[in-house]
């Protein structure tokens, strides 16, 4: 899943029904199975980054949300 390419406000819904998707078909690749553990690995991810621009887009608010798949 390509956070990049999220321009407007549809792609970003398509891309939460993709990251839906993936947690049901891919459980093994994610780090935070449960809503706890995703939004704290969000959390620190927000803590610990500096790539994030000051005005965030669509792009980024998805980034944010694939962070808590992997984030430890």
């Amino acid at each position: 899943m390509n956070t990049k390419n999220i321009e407007n406000r549809e792609e970003f819904i398509s891309f939460i029904d993709e990251l839906k998707k993936d947690l049901f078909a891919n459980k093994t690749e994610w780090e935070n199975l449960t809503l706890e553990d995703y939004l704290e690995a969000i959390k620190g991810w927000m803590e610990d980054t500096n790539s994030l621009p000051s005005n965030p887009n669509w792009s980024t608010f998805a980034e944010i949300l694939m962070s808590g798949k992997f984030y430890e």
